[in-house]
Order: C-alpha cells, then structure tokens, then sequence
C-alpha cells in the first residue's frame, strides 16, 4: 500500500471515533476515489 492510502485510512481510523465521523468519513472517500483514480 501506498503512503497516501496508509494516510487516509489512519485519518479514517481516528475520524470514525469523532461526532463528525458521517461528513468526515464522507470526505475521506470523496478523497480516496481521487487517489485511486
């Protein structure tokens, strides 16, 4: 796996525990469809 989705999926992990976990999580994919292409 690459760095970025090493990233991403971190960033996932710790939003998934925050009360904006929907809209972040949201965000994240909208992210990860980018990086994947």
């Amino acid at each position: 796996m690459c760095n970025e989705v090493k990233v991403a999926l971190n960033l996932l992990a710790t939003l998934a525990q925050s009360d904006h976990a929907k809209k972040d999580i949201s965000i994240v994919i909208r992210m990860h469809k980018n990086l994947l292409g």
